[in-house]
């Protein structure tokens, strides 16, 4: 008899610990729920930061290209009216070479 009401107050400590711990698990997972909301908050604004970055190095890369392959068309265009039948020459000569090389992979 003894014995059994040993055992029954066990199991009554072992539930109240049980809904102890539960509780106590209700409580961390709130704080790590609005801990995770905090943080997801900063992570956000330091994603939005570097997209803006991200975004000004594109702008600028673009209008770099953009101003070289001007400056690179014009030369191309000073090169054609100074040199008109070499112009043509090398561009008939490129396009047969190509013409070639593509013809022989089909």
């Amino acid at each position: 008899m003894a014995n059994s009401v040993t055992k029954i107050k066990e199991v009554k400590n072992l539930k109240s610990d049980l809904e102890r711990l539960r509780d106590d698990l209700g409580k961390l997972l709130s704080r790590v729920s609005e801990t995770s909301i905090e943080e997801g908050g900063d992570a956000w604004e330091k994603a939005q930061n570097e997209l803006h970055d991200l975004r000004a190095q594109i702008e600028q890369t673009y209008k770099t290209i953009r101003e070289q392959s001007g400056a690179m068309r014009e030369q191309v265009e000073a090169s054609v009216e100074k040199r008109p039948l070499t112009s043509l020459l090398v561009a008939f000569g490129a396009g047969a070479l190509l013409g070639s090389i593509l013809g022989r992979r089909q």
